[in-house]
């Protein structure tokens, strides 16, 4: 028999990228000796699906369910999105320009690939989210990472040009970034991001713009793209997600925006890549489309609310809040022990944080709380647990 081991070449790309850490918080939480589960690790939120697919009338889409879609996607879902862009006051674009892809993981799959050959270097402002470095390194390019936003929610007013100076290489080709930020919940103000493309436009640098959190910019300035900046739209790849705007995340459905020279490439990796994202889930998105605005005003003011509520609860240090589901907890007080005793002291409780290195390099003393998770009374009760925990841990690290 032939021993393919031994005649194959294996790649490494992703030997060094851990699997989803929230599949071990997962069973634990099951295993869990407690009154209640506050998953509060995962970014998740209690309020209900947009749009509902269980019915679908024959004639209500322009396709039939059993259908395959165009491979950049159904027309009518199309101009819908292109019509709430405009609505919502951002920049237009050629029809062209826009792939429906397979979730913001997809869209920043098939951009990434567009921009980077073997050996380039891809820059993640860091912290990020959690799987955006194994997307990268699975295009076969360096990822190096610079915790910008951690700088940034130190000192707002940082020299960002500086900053990035110092980040990049000759070899940098691509910057990733989302805000407002999962994790640390930072916004990026309209200068700041003005500077980051006019530094990228300089140096010859692709910018992806992972907007999942549009809807929840709660900054003085509110959500800015990236892409509708001066010259934004010559290098930006911004990519859209229906997770968390329309409470859809099983659906995986979003939408990426390309610079005009890339939007050919981008029909043909998604054609290549899984030809069409699945009908119902563009039936979905197009549904979501037609939300009343009250029912996203309640999901915008309801996250709100329990930001709010965390806030004023939560006596563990952590970073301030601009936008999004989380809060990022700093756990350095734990002292040489580090945090592990009391993720374990949560767990116990039945409560659960996403541990920071699921975030980047050098995040160990970080946790990410998500309160969106639960309903707010146990929001409450879970992060009294929380301060509960970590006062003792703290005390016993004295």
């Amino acid at each position: 028999m032939t021993d393919f081991s031994a005649i194959s070449k294996f790649s490494t790309t992703l030997d060094d990228v851990p699997f989803s850490v929230f599949e071990s918080i997962v069973t634990a939480l099951k295993s869990a000796n407690a009154s209640e589960i506050a998953g509060l690790h995962q970014g998740k939120t209690t309020y209900q699906p947009c749009p509902d697919v269980k019915s679908w009338p024959a004639g209500a889409f322009e396709l039939e369910h059993n259908v395959h879609a165009p491979p950049q996607g159904i027309g009518s879902l199309k101009e819908a999105i292109q019509s709430a862009h405009v609505k919502r006051g951002y920049g237009n674009f050629l029809m062209d320009q826009l792939m429906i892809c397979s979730g913001a993981t997809h869209g920043l799959k098939v951009a990434a690939d567009s921009v980077l050959n073997p050996g380039d270097e891809a820059l993640i402002l860091s912290p990020q989210w959690l799987f955006a470095r194994g997307v990268l390194k699975s295009c076969n390019a360096v990822v190096r990472e610079a915790p910008l936003f951690l700088a940034l929610c130190e000192d707002p007013n940082l020299d960002l040009r500086a900053y990035l100076e110092n980040a990049v290489t000759a070899k940098t080709r691509l910057i990733y970034f989302n805000t407002p930020n999962n994790p640390t919940g930072y916004s990026m103000s309209r200068a700041q991001l003005q500077e980051l493309v006019n530094f990228c436009h300089e140096k010859g640098i692709w910018l992806v713009a992972d907007n999942a959190y549009e809807f929840y910019d709660y900054s003085e300035h509110g959500f800015i793209d990236a892409r509708d900046l001066d010259g934004g739209d010559e290098i930006t790849f911004s990519i859209y997600s229906f997770s968390k705007s329309y409470i859809v995340p099983g659906y995986r459905v979003g939408y990426l925006i390309s610079p005009n020279a890339r939007a050919l490439d981008m029909q043909k990796r998604g054609l290549h890549t899984v030809y069409s994202v699945a009908t119902p889930s563009q039936y979905g998105a197009w549904q979501a489309l037609k939300t009343p605005t009250e029912q996203l005003q309640f999901q915008r003011d309801e996250t709100l609310a329990r930001a709010k509520i965390a806030l004023e609860c939560l006596t563990v240090p952590h970073l301030g809040f601009s936008g999004g589901f989380y809060l990022f907890l700093d756990l350095s007080a734990l002292g040489p022990a580090g945090p592990r005793p009391f993720y374990e002291g949560l767990l116990e409780n039945g409560i659960s944080l996403a541990p920071g290195q699921a975030f980047g390099t050098g995040m160990e003393s970080y946790a990410r709380l998500c309160f969106t998770a639960v309903e707010r009374e146990l929001l409450r009760k879970s992060i009294q647990t929380i301060n509960e925990v970590f006062s003792t841990r703290v005390a016993i690290a004295a």
